[in-house]
């Protein structure tokens, strides 16, 4: 149920807290029957794409889409066929900068080139343009809801906001609502009201983010592609916070976020970096206390960062780590007034390091971390991908992070070439592409056979083990399936969950 529109300043405590050390600065190792596990789909050499980056996304229908330098689109599906080339109108080559992304039914396809054009593709009508070449180069962020079928946001440099709704908007529609604007902070930003990221809550409400305020709408539907502002966060007091001293050697540091990501659990909650260090965790309704953190430089930057069930918040960092922050033992650490009556009532301890714990995973580094729609967090980094498992133990608040699948791709790291991002698609299929064109799609686990599935094999090796990457449906905070006796139970013993062979 939505409350009145909240319009405040986030502040946090005091003082920013520093993300703690890792127990061990050694790389977390992979268990030996967790090596080289999976099935290798099919790659695309560097060729198809010119040697260049490129962009890609999968969608719902277990069709990939991929878009570099050569200037076409290409639709591929999953044993590696290409399925269209669909040229790309003006010039859109050698670009850095490309938006891409399917709608939630998978019918949609979103291409936003800045400076050349912006574009929607459907296989039954081709590709149609929305966006000149002259009015693209003014796109900052070109999104699809997660929810809402053909419900496209669009922010610009300029701070406006547009929505588009096949079939009910006449394109692209600027409103009249929700626009940013932007007071310079000396030393921290300059007057920047660029829209710079953003991400769509479950409820179909989409949330903006520009160098001095995040802005969150309204539950947004295809019917009626208004923007209402709902809440409104100021940030230049949690700016005014950061310890740049500690964070750059020389010169200012920016604060400005490139992320923003929101929880799938109730209350929802919003994660937003402000530059590359520090991370502010906030709720959409402005219900609760704000807090932030730093990341001492040694360990890296903030490469990416996704939500876990269990307002479980997981970031990576450059330099091979992660850290994985149990929001609400966070907000109650800090005796935050209005966290959760039930988060507080599971939290016994209020150890704040408890709250945020570091793990190196990587032994030199890290270029992503992603979580699938059904909770399954990999990381990407030193030429393999590596699925890990996350448990918080209900009683001491204790957080275990496992590696349960290494999968090494074919890729030889050199001066100059990494591998760069990844995205999940459908079935547990993860695809992976270099700074150079590669692309390599493999399922590096078999989470997606579920507890019926693969899984049930292993386990009758042993009277009662842990599945290697279930997850109980019913309890919140990750707990884990345990096979025993012919059938699944819950790790906890308390939520009650089983599941017959």
């Amino acid at each position: 149920v939505l409350r009145s529109s909240v319009d405040r300043d986030l502040e946090g405590g005091a003082e920013l807290l520093e993300s703690p050390r890792a127990v061990n600065e050694e790389a977390l190792r992979t268990p030996r029957e967790a090596l080289d596990r999976g099935k290798r789909l099919f790659a695309l050499p560097p060729e198809e794409h010119n040697h260049r980056p490129i962009a890609m996304a999968w969608n719902s229908k277990a069709l990939l889409a991929t878009f570099g330098s050569a200037g076409q689109l290409r639709i591929w599906d999953t044993a590696g066929t290409r399925v269209a080339a669909v040229p790309v109108p003006g010039k859109a080559k050698g670009v850095s900068v490309v938006w891409l992304d399917w709608d939630s039914s998978g019918e949609e396809l979103v291409l936003c080139v800045p400076g050349s054009g912006l574009w929607i593709w459907t296989e039954a009508d081709g590709i149609e343009a929305l966006l000149s070449a002259g009015a693209s180069a003014e796109v900052s962020f070109a999104q699809f809801s997660r929810t809402q079928a053909g419900v496209l946001g669009l922010g610009t440099t300029k701070g406006d906001i547009f929505l588009y709704a096949r079939g009910r908007t006449k394109g692209l529609e600027k409103q009249d609502g929700g626009r940013h604007s932007a007071v310079p902070i000396p030393g921290i930003r300059t007057a920047d009201d660029q829209i710079v990221c953003g991400d769509w809550l479950r409820n179909g409400s989409l949330a903006l983010a520009s160098g001095c305020r995040l802005k969150v709408s309204e539950p947004i539907t295809a019917r009626r592609p208004v923007w209402k502002t709902f809440s409104k966060f100021r940030v230049h007091k949690m700016q005014s916070k950061i310890p740049a001293h500690k964070l750059v050697s020389q010169g200012p540091y920016s604060a400005s976020p490139t992320i923003v990501k929101v929880s799938n659990t109730e209350p929802p909650f919003i994660a937003m970096n402000l530059g590359d260090k520090v991370m502010t965790v906030m709720d959409h309704a402005g219900l609760y206390r704000e807090e932030g953190f730093f990341v001492p430089p040694y360990q890296g930057s903030i490469v990416y960062f996704d939500w876990l069930p269990g307002h479980i918040l997981v970031i990576g960092l450059s330099n091979g780590y992660i850290i994985v922050v149990n929001v609400p033992l966070l907000l109650v650490s800090r005796e935050s007034k209005a966290a959760p009556q039930a988060a507080a009532d599971r939290a016994p301890t209020r150890n704040k390091q408890n709250a945020m714990v570091t793990t190196r995973i990587f032994d030199s580094y890290m270029s992503d971390l992603k979580v699938s729609p059904e909770g399954r967090l990999c990381v990407l980094g030193d030429s393999s991908v590596k699925a890990l498992s996350i448990s918080v133990d209900k009683r001491t608040q204790h957080t275990e992070v496992r590696i349960d699948v290494e999968f090494r791709l074919p890729f030889k790291a050199d001066v100059g070439t990494f591998v760069r991002n990844m995205a999940w698609g459908p079935d547990g299929i993860i695809a992976v592409t270099s700074n150079v064109g590669h692309v390599f799609n493999s399922s590096p686990s078999d989470a997606a056979e579920g507890p019926a599935g693969g899984l049930q094999a292993r386990m009758r090796r042993g009277s009662c083990r842990v599945a290697a990457r279930a997850w109980c449906p019913a309890a919140v905070g990750g707990e884990r399936l345990w096979y025993a006796r012919g059938g699944w139970r819950c790790g906890s013993g308390a939520c009650g969950w089983t599941a017959a062979e």
